[in-house]
């Protein structure tokens, strides 16, 4: 009995991960769809195959039957039946092959059909695995702070105040995760709107530079510009006005204390080029090839943050490609990160 069992066990297993593996059981249902609908087209063509060759032997040999005696008619009768009896061997056989080597080929374009349909699956499964982690975060801290200041007496005003500051930090992040996830989710789910204009990106980029400059302080990085005047590109504003602004506050806050970010914007040739540099601890070569998948964080460059959610450089990207442009990364551990962005001409989303 105990060996029956474990003869019997592997059979469990692939039967209980079939019953688990939705991606398994609809290769399994469209191989069968394949196999099912090849069958009956084999099967009608042999069918009408030796449905045309009985009937033109029948033809011919009513045709032959006159000036031959009764043995010799009979002869070829049972050299006819003979005839149509290894086709109709040769058919089944040919037939039983055919599916045989169509099943392994149905499996085979099952597999390939339902790929990109398994990997899209496994990439929103991890997003929102990814979302929920994220957002967990910043509300086990609120509750923890809340929790805190209901159990312990004798509060004071300062206390309260402190935990309102903890709170609305905790508050500004998820707002801003929340932001970050609708225009992902907007991006996947179709193209963003075009509203298309001349843009001045210059204007954009010294814009930005300002907005960011006390943020920059409050984390001890200098800001600096190099920027060429009168630029413009077509998009929307408020696109490009979010890939500035996450360029920039990427450079922030995985810096060190007391690093520079440099913002430059030139033209070349008929490109125009955005680059972002910083002074911070850099990124390993085999990192970098992941920094814009989102949630993606490389531990080793936060330096002077800990926060964020690993979207910004995962929108930045998003809206490159949009705009059918080009993203390029240079680091080095140690000597900081270069993010080069070009607009391309006439390339219009």
């Amino acid at each position: 009995m105990i060996k029956m069992k474990n003869i019997l066990r592997p059979f469990v297993v692939w039967v209980t991960n079939l019953r688990n593996n939705a991606f398994f059981k609809a290769k399994l249902k469209l191989t069968f769809f394949y196999i099912a609908t090849l069958l009956i087209v084999i099967i009608a063509f042999s069918i009408m195959l030796y449905a045309l060759f009985v009937s033109n032997i029948a033809s011919n040999f009513e045709f032959e039957e006159e000036g031959f005696s009764e043995v010799e008619i009979n002869t070829q009768y049972v050299i006819l039946s003979s005839a149509i009896n290894r086709l109709k061997l040769v058919l089944i056989v040919t037939d039983i092959g055919v599916v045989l080597i169509i099943s392994g080929l149905a499996y085979f374009l099952a597999g390939k059909t339902l790929q990109p349909i398994k990997k899209s699956l496994d990439e929103q499964k991890r997003f929102v695995s990814d979302s929920a982690h994220e957002l967990r975060t910043p509300l086990s801290i609120m509750k923890t702070g809340i929790e805190t200041m209901a159990i312990e007496k004798n509060q004071t005003l300062k206390d309260y105040q402190d935990l309102n500051k903890d709170l609305l930090e905790e508050v500004d992040k998820l707002i801003n995760m929340s932001n970050d996830l609708l225009f992902l989710t907007r991006s996947d789910s179709a193209k963003p709107e075009k509203n298309q204009d001349k843009i001045n990106l210059s204007s954009i980029c010294s814009n930005q530079i300002k907005s960011i400059k006390a943020y920059a302080n409050s984390k001890g990085i200098s800001l600096n510009e190099d920027i060429k005047k009168a630029l413009h590109i077509m998009g929307n504003s408020d696109q490009i006005n979010r890939l500035v602004a996450n360029l920039l506050k990427n450079a922030i806050d995985y810096n060190k204390k007391g690093g520079e970010v440099l913002l430059s914007l030139k033209k070349y040739k008929h490109s125009t080029i955005l680059t972002v540099k910083d002074t911070g601890i850099g990124i390993a070569l085999d990192e970098q090839k992941r920094i814009f998948e989102r949630f993606y964080k490389v531990d080793k460059a936060r330096s002077i943050y800990e926060g964020g959610s690993g979207l910004g450089l995962s929108i930045v990207k998003e809206i490159v490609d949009f705009y059918k442009g080009t993203i390029k990364i240079n680091s080095e551990p140690g000597k900081g990160t270069e993010i080069m962005v070009t607009f391309h001409p006439f390339n219009d989303p």
